[in-house]
């Protein structure tokens, strides 16, 4: 299975967004095979996130659209707790079965656009690997990331990056395009204007990555080679990943 075999939701509030991916969690891992841009992505994606967060073995995380935990097992270590949240069933229900021997990792269904209140066990960083652009509510979502964070916290993500062509216009040639209708890719700029009023001001931006995973053969080796050179210039703000860090101020 690839992009290309989906069937895009249409979403307009986040029980849509939620059963498009219990529809795929079965299979949701071999969705793009197992290919050198397909690796690459994931070890690009991990290590960009690594960096900004800074983990510690004292930290208690919370890794917030957590999906089937691609990233669960390289991260628990680093913690002292880590507590994995998705919103769909379906994806819980496999992240259950690859990571059940994992002692430090709890696991809980949640609809992250629903507000969960101040009574939520507060942790020292919160993160997630491609999940904003697909919250349609996303004040009430930012506002959680708040509450579940202590004063002076950390929040890192992973990201598409919304000035990168790809995502404008030739994922849509290529593939099926948005996993969902309300798909939403952002700049950076974009994200410190929705995190500001919630308190988050950033401390760290990396950019990433320049051959989507699953494409292969020649394209994915033009691509890299594309990338190495924009990573030495200021081209490099149009990479098709973007990683970014905040700490929680007020």
């Amino acid at each position: 299975m690839d992009e290309r075999t989906f069937t895009t939701q249409q979403a307009s509030s986040s029980h849509d967004v939620l059963r498009f991916y219990d529809a795929y969690a079965a299979s949701w891992d071999e969705r793009f095979g197992t290919d050198e841009s397909v690796r690459r992505f994931h070890c690009m994606r991990l290590e960009s996130l690594i960096r900004l967060a800074r983990f510690q073995k004292t930290d208690e995380a919370v890794e917030l659209g957590v999906g089937t935990g691609p990233y669960v097992a390289a991260i628990a270590p680093r913690v002292h707790a880590l507590r994995c949240i998705d919103g769909a069933a379906g994806m819980i229900e496999v992240l259950a079965r690859k990571h059940r021997m994992l002692p430090n990792v709890s696991m809980q269904q949640l609809d992250l656009e629903q507000r969960i209140g101040d009574g939520f066990p507060k942790a020292d960083i919160v993160y997630w690997f491609g999940l904003i652009e697909h919250i349609i509510n996303v004040e009430p979502f930012l506002a959680n990331c708040r509450a579940m964070l202590k004063p002076g916290g950390r929040l890192v993500f992973a990201a598409p990056n919304g000035r990168c062509p790809w995502y404008g216009s030739l994922r849509k040639i290529w593939r099926a395009g948005s996993h969902c209708t309300s798909d939403h890719y952002y700049t950076p700029e974009e994200c410190d204007r929705l995190l500001a009023p919630h308190g988050f001001k950033r401390n760290g931006l990396t950019y990433w990555g320049y051959a989507p995973a699953g494409v292969s053969g020649w394209l994915y080796a033009l691509a890299s080679a594309i990338g190495r050179v924009l990573d030495m210039t200021l081209l490099r703000r149009y990479a098709g990943g973007m990683t970014l860090s905040y700490v929680l101020t007020t």
